[in-house]
């Protein structure tokens, strides 16, 4: 049988937003927050103080047989403080933490919260109801950037936003505890107002339920509004301590709930939102989804008559890279970079652009060259969100990892078809980036391993890669493969190309900065420089030598395009990059 807590994990990733979360005091309790009876008796015991009286170990007893009628802590807090902004002094010292409680974490947001608001801020959670008084929940989604919007009373509920119109949104139940109407007593906590039951029957009818330190013993209402919703739309998982017993075991049982044992409020959350995030990560497109896209790509290269289609297709691809982008550094920006969270972060990154590398690989093995503008349109959306004005500089390289990606693809492809018109493309056209080309470089041409990451952060960030002397490159050789096996089947044949490109694009970069007047002739590295078995780029060198010796124009990249399609512009780079080459080359210490 599958672990519910797996089962809410995998229902949690799947269906984005379709989740409400109902949180009880248990969730407060690791925080030191006590319950609205809790301040209601603390406050009783102040009034008798005032009035000169014991209670006799019975705080209750004592306020039942002294006014005739059970403990109500609006009637108990007026009693005490007349004005608002008294009730508000009076009440911050039990919900708002003092400086040794801060400098003991007590009173503050918990694992939980914290986790709840990374949910929020993943757009897997947006509807909170909670029977608590403190503000913790809004101060960790506060620290996460999320203003949510507040209901913690019918005065709010009707002015508030649609739900659905909302990223978050917290309904408080029972009340804020600044405000003094705040529900407690057994006959506040028996019925709501019509427009509080009518929000919480949109919640419970409309969403599924993910219910943690709760009991329902209480909450007569609640309890009410629950019921009303049978039967419901999504699942309802009932977490706790302990077996479900009472109320708890008679709701689960109405509503077929799951029921998840957990040791904790904090562990629960924590592991919670860790399935997620690891669900998210690795969460690719679908096969079928990728094979379909593929199959639409093939049927729009076919005929010259769909090139407004092809490019209208690929552009909506590339867009929604350009928001998976987005929203994997918006997720980190306040992470600093290690060795976990820089794995996380490109697996993220890579499974966000793996429809779109296919596109590139069978665009660059299938198109014709009217067909390939297209192409530089899609790779300038992703391009575009390879800049970034602020942040962590290891981030800030990172953006530009999709259109290395991308970009790799394409050139594998073009080696091994030896159809150089989308190559070619990439390779000569302005494309934007959101920042200016300081260098006068096309600024695709500046996008290369290094350029993504520096080499020694290569060694240190990237699993296994400590000693590899191209942790990058090796990194994409691997994982490039499977993208292009339908492609390119044999495993000699993909390396030679993956090397051939590298070198390829290499003197690209280097023809850039020749025509742009430069005098350096470095190229970036790549993996074939390193290589301990057979040099598999050394046929294509030698081919390319050759083509350069003699200045032939036909040599197929040249054909293709690339170098401006010019042969002795081809034959310029040639004679700066093979002496470096070889230079490289001997100083490597085998």
């Amino acid at each position: 049988m599958i672990d519910p807590l797996l089962s809410l994990s995998f229902n949690l990733n799947a269906q984005k937003g379709t989740y409400a979360l109902l949180i009880g005091s248990g969730v407060s309790r690791s925080a030191g927050i006590p319950t609205g009876w809790e301040v209601t008796l603390d406050l009783i015991s102040k009034l008798a103080h005032l009035q000169s009286e014991d209670c006799g170990g019975d705080v209750a007893g004592w306020y039942s047989g002294k006014f005739g009628k059970e403990p109500d802590y609006s009637e108990v807090l007026e009693a005490l403080a007349s004005t608002s902004a008294a009730q508000q002094q009076l009440l911050e010292p039990f919900f708002e933490p003092s400086e040794q409680e801060r400098e003991e974490g007590k009173k503050l947001p918990t694992p939980a919260h914290k986790a709840i608001a990374r949910l929020v801020k993943s757009g897997h959670v947006r509807v909170l109801v909670t029977t608590n008084f403190d503000r913790l929940l809004e101060a960790a989604l506060e620290a996460e950037g999320i203003a949510p919007v507040v209901i913690a009373s019918s005065d709010a509920a009707r002015g508030a936003p649609p739900l659905v119109h909302s990223k978050c949104t917290v309904i408080k139940v029972h009340g804020d505890y600044l405000d003094h109407r705040i529900k407690n007593s057994p006959e506040a906590l028996a019925k709501y107002d019509r427009t509080m039951e009518r929000l919480l029957s949109q919640v419970f009818d409309e969403y599924g339920l993910i219910i943690c330190g709760w009991s329902g013993d209480y909450d007569v209402a609640l309890r009410k509004a629950l019921k009303r919703t049978k039967p419901r739309r999504y699942p309802l998982y009932w977490t706790s301590r302990s077996e479900p017993k009472g109320v708890a075991k008679n709701l689960i049982a109405f509503h077929g709930a799951h029921f998840v044992k957990i040791d904790g409020a904090d562990p629960f959350f924590e592991s919670l939102v860790e399935n997620v995030e690891t669900l998210e990560e690795f969460d690719r497109p679908h096969p079928v989804s990728t094979q379909a896209a593929i199959v639409t790509l093939k049927r729009y290269l076919s005929e010259e008559r769909f090139r407004i289609q092809l490019r209208d297709f690929l552009v909506r691809e590339a867009e929604e890279v350009g928001a998976g982008i987005d929203t994997v550094f918006s997720d980190f920006a306040k992470i600093n970079p290690d060795q976990t969270s820089t794995v996380k972060v490109m697996h993220r990154l890579e499974a966000v652009s793996e429809k779109l590398l296919h596109l590139f690989a069978n665009g660059s093995f299938y198109a014709k060259p009217e067909q390939t503008r297209a192409f530089v349109d899609a790779l300038s959306l992703v391009a575009s969100k390879a800049h970034a004005s602020g942040g962590q500089f290891i981030w800030i390289n990172l953006r530009k990892y999709p259109s290395l990606l991308v970009i790799y693809a394409a050139g594998i492809s073009a080696i091994a078809s030896e159809n150089y018109s989308v190559l070619s493309e990439i390779a000569s056209r302005e494309i934007f980036v959101g920042s200016s080309n300081d260098n006068g470089i096309l600024p695709q041409l500046q996008i290369y391993p290094q350029s993504v990451m520096e080499h020694r952060a290569q060694q240190q960030l990237i699993p296994g890669m400590e000693r590899h002397r191209t942790p990058l490159n090796d990194h994409l050789c691997k994982l490039l493969r499977e993208p292009m096996r339908s492609l390119i089947p044999d495993d000699k044949q993909y390396e030679r190309a993956f090397d051939a490109f590298e070198y390829l694009w290499g003197l690209l970069h280097l023809d850039a900065n020749i025509q742009k007047g430069s005098d350096k002739d470095w190229i970036p590295i790549g993996a074939f420089i390193w290589r301990r078995h057979d040099n598999w780029v050394k046929w294509f060198r030698d081919d390319a030598k050759r083509a350069a010796e003699s200045n032939d124009s036909s040599w197929a990249p040249v054909n293709g395009g690339l170098f401006g399609g010019s042969a002795q512009r081809f034959s310029d780079v040639i004679g700066k990059a093979e002496p470096w080459l070889d230079d490289v080359m001997d100083r490597v210490n085998f």
